[in-house]
């Protein structure tokens, strides 16, 4: 994980929060081992669904809210320490496989 921050003008600063697979892949896959072992699925016996199939299903939402946790936490830690304030929401933005925040 690596925090940029660029100072542009009196009231107005730049962010960036770079977050890596390593950083969110652990936790991903604890929730979708967790889930599997809750869901039912017809043909498929309680807590038995392929592995495959809740990858499938569910990654893409466990993903996102990975990534969105480990923002908020890494922004609030990195203005506490920095003394800073917030104004508003910062909202992601994708740049490649990155995500960034303004």
């Amino acid at each position: 994980m690596n925090i940029e921050f660029v100072k542009k003008e009196n009231n107005y600063a730049c962010v960036t929060i770079r977050i890596d697979q390593p950083d969110y892949e652990p936790r991903i896959e604890t929730e979708l081992i967790k889930l599997r072992k809750q869901m039912t699925m017809p043909g498929f016996r309680k807590g038995m669904v392929p592995m495959g199939m809740v990858n499938k299903l569910y990654r893409s939402h466990f993903l996102q809210q990975e990534v969105e946790k480990i923002l908020q936490e890494q922004l609030s830690g990195f203005l506490e320490e920095n003394k800073s304030q917030l104004i508003g929401k910062p909202l992601p933005l994708a740049n490649g496989n990155e995500k960034s925040v303004n």
